[in-house]
């Protein structure tokens, strides 16, 4: 009953995937004439289109430099505070756990106007670096949360045995802990990476325009005056592409991370 109940779950998620890579390699007339028929004339000019007309080769390529900086900055400076947190009683232990803890749950809806302010404060406002600094900051809890419990179920042993043999903390996180948290640190980055690159609202207030679900809104509107829907659907799987790749890169590493970053809180 169990595989019964994943095999509809999987089709209910696989089937639409499918439909629409089959609907942006037809003409648009076809996908308006018969939506769910198999296609009569395959076609690519529809992902020309969307590249030429939609803008979409500099919105990935805004995307990609936004989500990169933004998971290597969450990633390593997630992965140093919990390492702290899970290995050292420093000051401030409680307040910095529950701060994370809040972190964790205040939508950022609740803040956007405060962060719109603080930005343009800064002359950040409507740039790129200005919005991977709200991405960072809202990913670091995340992050945190995810890795303290991985490194926490690291043996203490081996951190005594790195310091006998002369290892600072900072040079045994580098050389030691990190290349053991591999997938922990692949688990955060994945998450990471997909929810940025697919994130619009914080996009559309505090950048304005330039990356890809920004682009695809806009082409979203466009087809909806000239019934180009091959066009939308091209960009869509144009979306799409870069989150399935990177997670059939990092698939192998996500169940061994959340596993082990959940041994100990």
């Amino acid at each position: 009953m169990s595989r019964l109940l994943l095999g509809l779950a999987a089709l209910s998620v696989v089937c639409p995937l499918i439909w629409i890579l089959l609907a942006s390699l037809r003409p648009s007339p076809e996908v308006f004439l018969n939506p769910l028929g198999w296609p009569d004339h395959w076609t690519l000019s529809n992902y020309k289109t969307a590249l030429a007309l939609g803008g979409f080769t500099s919105y990935f390529a805004n995307s990609l430099w936004i989500t990169l900086a933004s998971t290597l900055l969450t990633t390593f400076l997630g992965a140093s505070l919990a390492f702290c947190l899970a290995r050292f009683r420093l000051p401030g232990h409680s307040l910095t756990q529950g701060l994370l803890a809040t972190g964790l749950v205040l939508p950022l809806q609740l803040v956007v106007l405060p962060l719109f302010f603080w930005l343009k404060g800064l002359g950040l406002l409507g740039t790129e670096s200005g919005l991977i600094l709200v991405y960072t900051a809202s990913g670091i809890p995340y992050a945190v949360l995810l890795l303290r419990g991985f490194f926490s179920s690291l043996p203490q042993e081996l951190f005594e045995a790195a310091q006998l043999d002369g290892c600072t903390p900072r040079r045994a996180f580098r050389e030691i802990f990190l290349p053991l948290a591999r997938p922990g640190l692949s688990t955060v980055a994945l998450f990471t990476a997909v929810s940025i690159y697919n994130e619009y609202f914080l996009a559309f207030i505090l950048l304005g325009q330039g990356t890809l679900p920004l682009g695809l809104a806009n082409l979203t509107i466009v087809s909806q005056y000239h019934g180009d829907f091959g066009q939308l659907y091209a960009g869509l799987v144009l979306a799409m592409l870069p989150s399935v790749l990177l997670y059939a890169t990092l698939h192998r590493h996500i169940l061994t991370g959340l596993a082990q970053g959940a041994v100990k809180g």
